[in-house]
């Protein structure tokens, strides 16, 4: 152990006697110094009319910027959005809601490890999908009343009710 150690003594000792870099001349110091040392800074004084033309001169572009702005807001045709029954936005949200809901159960059904056997489920699906979009462009046309949103909350609650059949889990068998 203690010979490792005399080594390392004598590495760090040979070290030391090398040449250990570039020493800057003492009076660089003194230059440094003085440079880094804070200096009073002296303002120039700008004549104020120089400021107020200057603050002129942007109150003048911005009101030009407003005035065309004005005069091409005004000028743009306004197009009005068609006016939508009130039974038609209930109906839209219905269906977002209706989405959601449906997404989150298969979605769920699928992360259990239950899958869709059958095809003919697919198709009933798409059916009462196709229904939906039939009741809501009859709705957006002609504005829509209480028994086709009734129709529609029927039509989802039928299209719950297969995803429900749809994704339940089937028997199985073991052999004897």
């Amino acid at each position: 152990m203690k010979d490792k150690k005399q080594q390392l003594d004598a590495m760090i000792h040979e070290h030391q006697q090398q040449d250990s870099g570039v020493t800057p001349p003492a009076d660089l110091w003194a230059g440094i110094e003085s440079r880094l040392e804070e200096r009073p800074v002296q303002q120039t004084a700008t004549p104020i009319a120089t400021k107020w033309w200057f603050a002129g001169g942007l109150s003048a572009v911005a009101a030009s910027l407003m005035t065309v702005a004005v005069i091409v807001g005004l000028q743009s045709p306004v197009t009005k959005q068609p006016d939508v029954s009130e039974w038609y936005l209930l109906a839209q949200q219905m269906n977002q809601a209706q989405h959601q809901q449906v997404d989150a159960m298969a979605s769920g059904y699928q992360l259990a490890g239950y899958e869709m056997t059958q095809n003919n489920y697919i198709e009933s699906l798409a059916s009462l999908r196709n229904a939906k979009q039939q009741l809501l462009l009859s709705m957006q046309e002609n504005g829509g009343d209480a028994q086709m949103i009734d129709m529609l909350r029927w039509i989802n609650e039928q299209e719950i009710q297969l995803l429900k059949h749809a994704y339940q889990q089937q028997p199985v068998l073991e052999e004897i």
